[in-house]
């Protein structure tokens, strides 16, 4: 594919982003690098204040973030391609004051006090950074729907919400979150 083409998928992220972009938030990853993260150190005491900078910059970047793609983002910063179940419960570890959300597909971590009913969307900055419906907390599915009240009144309101946020696939647990989600946003009305 040459750099100028442009995939269906990307077009659509970018239509998405362009048609909304004065209004809506932007999705940007972390970029860890400048904290040189050190693997060999990662359970050292001296390495915790490092450690703690890291996850406090995903948080104020990307929360809400469910907790397991928190975890496996400071692994991959620190070279790790998994993060088990050790890596998990120290990342974990950080957490426990932070507030939080369950939900039907994990723990949501927010970087506010108090998490909010409806969140603004955040259209991804790049087609690589279009996060799947399973990391997207239901108050910014919600944010996402009440921007675009009209697809509700679709033959297939769900397929319509995931093409409209650049989804190309709608695999069947993507389908019921966000059916959940229009669930819960016509129950907010309410």
């Amino acid at each position: 594919l040459a750099s100028s083409e442009v995939t269906d998928e990307e077009a659509q992220v970018e239509e998405a982003s362009s048609d909304l972009n004065t209004q809506q938030n932007i999705y940007r990853e972390t970029d860890l690098t400048a904290f040189n993260p050190e693997p060999e150190l990662f359970y050292e005491a001296s390495y915790q204040e490092k450690l703690r900078s890291m996850i406090d910059a995903i948080l104020d970047n990307e929360a809400p973030i469910r907790d397991d793609v928190l975890a496996q983002k400071i692994a991959r910063a620190h070279g790790w391609a998994r993060s088990g179940r050790i890596i998990r419960e120290h990342v974990f570890s950080f957490l426990e004051s932070a507030s939080n959300t369950n939900e039907s597909t994990g723990r949501f971590i927010w970087n506010q006090e108090s998490p909010a009913a409806v969140l603004e969307y955040r259209f991804p900055d790049l087609q690589e950074n279009l996060r799947p419906i399973d990391e997207i907390t239901i108050a910014e599915l919600c944010g996402f729907i009440e921007i675009n009240k009209e697809l509700l009144l679709e033959s297939d309101p769900a397929l319509s919400i995931a093409r409209e946020m650049g989804i190309s696939r709608l695999t069947g647990a993507s389908r019921e979150r966000v059916e959940e989600a229009i669930r819960d946003y016509q129950f907010k009305l309410v």
